[in-house]
C-alpha cells in the first residue's frame, strides 16, 4: 500500500503575514503553481493562494504551528 507523501510549507504574503500549510504537492510543483497564480493576481494573499492551491490539490489545508520549549 503506497502512502501519499505530505509536504509542509511556510509562506508570506504581500502584507508579511506568515502562514503554514500542508499538501501532497512537491516543491517543484508548488513553484510552478505560484508562477501561474502570479499571472492572474496583482497582490498576493495567503488565503487566496491556498484556495487556488486547493483547486489543484484538494488535500491542501492551512495548519497551525506552535513552538515547544523544554
Amino acid at each position: 500500500m503506497q502512502e501519499n507523501k505530505r509536504f509542509y510549507y511556510k509562506i508570506y504574503d504581500d502584507e508579511g503575514v506568515k502562514s503554514y500549510f500542508k499538501c501532497n504537492l512537491p516543491n517543484d510543483e508548488v513553484k510552478k503553481l505560484i508562477k501561474e497564480f502570479e499571472k492572474d493576481h496583482q497582490e498576493y494573499y495567503n488565503n487566496d493562494f491556498l484556495k487556488f492551491l486547493k483547486e489543484h490539490d484538494p488535500a491542501t489545508e492551512e495548519i497551525d504551528v506552535c513552538a515547544i520549549y523544554y
